[in-house]
Parts: structure tokens; sequence; C-alpha cells
């Protein structure tokens, strides 16, 4: 698979990678994994998140008055 990285990013990337004598594509791949592992968590978060703004409406809409 091929990507395309902002060249800034790609930069900083590869800075990166230097300071802790490791490849780009190792950096690349754990970030992947760990956004793929965390996108369950985020969206039970959303969903509660939610939920109390819909429970607490008449309280947003009260402060959003002031």
């Amino acid at each position: 698979m091929q990507i395309t990285i902002n060249e800034d990013v790609l930069k900083r990337l590869e800075a990166l990678a230097h300071q802790q004598n490791r490849v780009v594509e190792a950096l690349v791949e754990e970030a992947l994994e760990q956004y793929v592992h965390s996108q369950p968590d985020r969206e039970a978060f959303r969903t509660v998140v939610q939920r109390h703004i819909q429970e607490h409406a008449w309280l947003l809409d009260e402060l959003a008055k002031q």
C-alpha cells in the first residue's frame, strides 16, 4: 500500500524516527494501530456525551441565553 503524506509531516516523521532510531514506516504503523484500537472507545464516549447533552439540553439553552 502506498500513501501520500504532506511534506512537512513527512519531515517531522523523519526527524522523530531518527531521534528514536526507528524507521518512518514503524512510526506510521504504530500510530495507525493506536488509532484503530481507540475507535471503539471514542464511539462509546461520543454516545455517552450525546446522551448527556440531550438530557441537559434545557440547561445548555439557559446558559446560552446569558
